[in-house]
C-alpha cells in the first residue's frame, strides 16, 4: 500500500508541475507586440489601449501604441480599424506631422487593411500635397492592393479617383509628386 501511496503522491506532483508549465506557456503576455506577433489581436488591442490610456496623445509611447492597435485591428475590424485611423489623423494629424501620419496608415496596411489604407491615404495627402513621403508610401499600398485585389475591388476605387476602370493598373492622383522611377510598374 505505501508504494501505491507514494506513486500517487509523485503522480500528483508531477501532475502539478505540468499544470504550472502548461499555464506559464500560454498565460499570455503583457507585451502587445509580443500578442500582435503570435495574431492574438483581442490581446494586442486590450494591451495597446492599457499603453495609451497609461500615456498622453501624441507622446511618443502613445503613438506607437495607437498605430500597434490600428494594425491589431485591421486584422479583426477593418472598418473600425480604417474609422479610428481617420479619427487619429483628422484630430491629431497637424501635430504628428506627415511621417508619423503616414505611419498610421502603414499600419492599417500591415494589418491587410489595404483598401482602408488607400482611403485614408486618400485623405491625408490632400492636408500634404507636396509631400514625397506620402506620395510614396500611397503608390507602395496602391501597387500591394491591386496585385492582390480583384477587379470589382479596385473598380471600386473609382470612386477615389483612381483611374483603370477595374484593371491593374496604376495612375498617380492629379497633382502627385511621387518621381516617376518611384511609382510602381503597370
Amino acid at each position: 500500500m505505501r508504494t501505491t501511496f507514494l506513486s500517487s503522491k509523485r503522480m500528483a506532483a508531477v501532475g502539478l508541475v505540468w499544470i504550472g508549465v502548461a499555464l506559464s506557456s500560454c498565460g499570455g503576455t503583457d507585451d502587445p507586440y509580443e500578442a500582435l506577433k503570435a495574431k492574438d489581436y483581442p490581446t494586442a488591442i486590450k494591451l495597446f489601449e492599457e499603453r495609451m490610456a497609461a500615456s498622453k496623445p501624441i507622446e511618443d509611447a502613445w503613438l506607437r501604441a495607437a498605430n500597434g492597435r490600428v494594425e491589431a485591428l485591421a486584422h479583426t475590424d477593418k472598418a473600425r480599424a480604417k474609422s479610428e485611423a481617420g479619427a487619429l489623423i483628422n484630430e491629431h494629424g497637424k501635430a504628428l506631422g506627415e511621417t508619423k501620419v503616414s505611419n498610421i496608415a502603414q499600419s492599417l496596411a500591415k494589418g491587410g487593411a489595404l483598401k482602408e489604407a488607400l482611403e485614408v491615404l486618400n485623405d491625408t495627402v490632400k492636408a500634404w500635397p507636396d509631400s514625397v513621403a506620402l506620395d510614396s508610401i500611397h503608390s507602395q499600398v496602391f501597387a500591394q492592393f491591386v496585385a492582390t485585389a480583384s477587379k470589382d475591388d479596385i473598380k471600386s476605387l473609382e470612386g477615389l479617383g483612381y483611374a483603370g476602370g477595374g484593371e491593374k493598373k496604376f495612375e498617380p492622383r492629379q497633382g502627385s509628386q511621387t518621381p516617376k522611377d518611384k511609382l510602381p510598374q503597370n
